[in-house]
């Protein structure tokens, strides 16, 4: 079914075309196919017009049942991803902060005409998000047990009285995510696969004498696709556990869940991966410096390259650099002169260099940026160096969030299995407004 603004851009090309008929009826350029065809093009928009009323008063129905901000928080504190899967399991109807969750992300998913699999729970990203976040602020306080002065050595000595407490809470470690801090685009909400359309090239402007004919001035028009890209994971809890957990631990896995997405969508925005985005470095067109055949050491000539390659483009004129933590230690090594003292990239306040800058331009660093690449003889080693403006780079993702709960296929090991899905892609608007080089 389509969505209301599918529907707009419709009625808006019915219009145009209806439009167009109208001046050639008026000059009288119009043939007689022509002319029959203006009562339906009419009747066609008179529909559009009606189902858009539809559809606005259906959203108007489900504003009804979508909490407002203050619901939201409610759900955001008093949601648990743990007794969901267990009502679920338990086959309970959702009651509580989890029913309101649902149906608020039940109304965003029929609003963007989001298509379910039917088998397992859409989560709207909003208020999941705020659960997260909500959960990464929150530390478990350790509990003050008071023991008797006996030893723990020995189990017959007292060990055997000491009770196990489990306290606090250490997530794995995940590379920083970046992209948000560079610029980069978001595009959220998205259902139908979706086209970035504009000028690859501008309009050409030139000078003539007086009365010589104008030079054609075409710009070329260019469009950049964004289709869905499955982004999953899942994770396998046995069924004891998830009846003697309490809701900080499971706030944790979900915030791990959440952390280790986030985290593989933007490795392969930058890098690309199998099955996923095609990744800016693997984009045809950007910049690229090569420092020697087999990669190299930076020098202060190549890093100026990159920029002046990038900024010849007409771009990167507000330009950061991304890079990951290895070439970071090598820059700060690389002396820009003899006898100056100042590297590439400062490693302090010494020799009048400022901290986190290359050129003068900002300076972001995770490990999402590959340090494993191939360049002539070097294979394996070379790291990525990148400059550009990075709201260029557009991420979009397509509806929230999808759990399925299968407490089926695990069941011979009394395990229930959780699958998140996430759709996403990545494109860049314009690729020579990018450059980058191995080193």
């Amino acid at each position: 079914m389509s969505n209301i603004k599918q529907l707009h851009e419709l009625r808006a090309s019915k219009v145009n075309a209806l439009e167009a008929l109208t001046a050639k009826i008026s000059s009288g350029e119009a043939s007689a196919e022509e002319r029959g065809s203006f009562d339906g093009i009419e009747k066609e928009i008179q529909n559009i017009n009606g189902d858009i009323e539809r559809l606005q008063r259906a959203t108007a129905l489900n504003a009804t049942i979508t909490p407002d901000n203050k619901v939201i928080e409610e759900v955001e504190k008093n949601f648990s991803f743990q007794r969901m899967i267990q009502n679920h399991i338990n086959g309970k109807p959702q009651t509580g902060a989890e029913r309101e969750f649902i149906d608020h992300s039940a109304a965003e998913a029929r609003e963007m005409g989001q298509v379910l699999s039917g088998n397992g729970y859409y989560l709207s990203n909003d208020v999941l998000g705020g659960i997260a976040y909500r959960a990464l602020g929150e530390a478990q306080l350790a509990r003050l047990v008071h023991k008797r002065t006996l030893t723990v050595g020995s189990s017959t000595a007292g060990g055997n009285w000491v009770p196990t407490d489990k306290i606090g809470f250490f997530d794995a470690l995940y590379a920083l995510t970046v992209l948000d801090q560079l610029g980069a685009t978001k595009l959220t909400g998205l259902s139908a696969n979706t086209d970035l359309i504009g000028f690859a090239t501008g309009v050409t402007t030139g000078w003539a004498t007086e009365v010589a004919d104008a030079g054609s001035g075409d710009p070329t028009t260019a469009s950049r696709s964004l289709t869905p890209k499955r982004l999953t994971s899942y994770i396998d809890q046995s069924n004891q556990l998830l009846i003697q957990t309490n809701q900080s631990i499971e706030q944790n896995l979900v915030m791990s869940l959440m952390k280790s997405a986030a985290t593989k969508l933007e490795a392969g925005v930058i890098a690309g991966a199998t099955n996923g985005p095609t990744g800016l470095l693997n984009t045809s067109g950007i910049g690229s410096v090569a420092i020697g055949n087999n990669g190299g050491a930076p020098t202060l000539a190549k890093i100026l390259e990159i920029v002046q390659v990038t900024q010849t483009a007409n771009a990167g004129m507000n330009g950061k650099w991304l890079t990951n933590p290895k070439a970071v230690a090598k820059m700060k090594q690389v002396p820009i002169d003899q006898g100056s003292g100042a590297m590439i990239m400062s490693y302090g306040p010494y020799f009048g260099g400022v901290a986190q800058q290359i050129d003068g331009y900002p300076v972001y660093v995770t490990s999402n940026v590959p340090s494993n690449l191939d360049k002539g003889n070097s294979t394996g080693v070379c790291s990525a160096l990148i400059y550009g403006d990075w709201d260029n780079l557009v991420v979009g993702q397509f509806g929230g969030t999808e759990v399925i709960i299968d407490n089926i296929s695990q069941a011979i090991g009394a395990k229930t299995r959780i699958v998140m899905n996430q759709y996403a892609n990545s494109v860049l608007k314009q690729p020579a407004e990018i450059g980058r080089a191995h080193v």
